[in-house]
């Protein structure tokens, strides 16, 4: 949501709820090592782009 809808840490706790700032940049670490080094999840963004393309 950083980098697609150019949120804050801030904004994406208030548009998702109950999550705090360090919670929030914690799963924002995270989702980014598995798209960068787990081999399943390597091609998802670039599919999603793809998506948001052609919509």
């Amino acid at each position: 949501m950083r980098n697609l809808c150019n949120y804050s840490y801030k904004e994406i706790c208030k548009e998702i709820g109950n999550l705090t700032l360090s919670r929030v940049a914690i799963l924002s670490n995270i989702g980014f090592k598995l798209l960068s080094t787990e081999a399943k999840y390597k091609d998802l963004f670039s599919k999603l782009l793809e998506e948001i393309r052609v919509a």
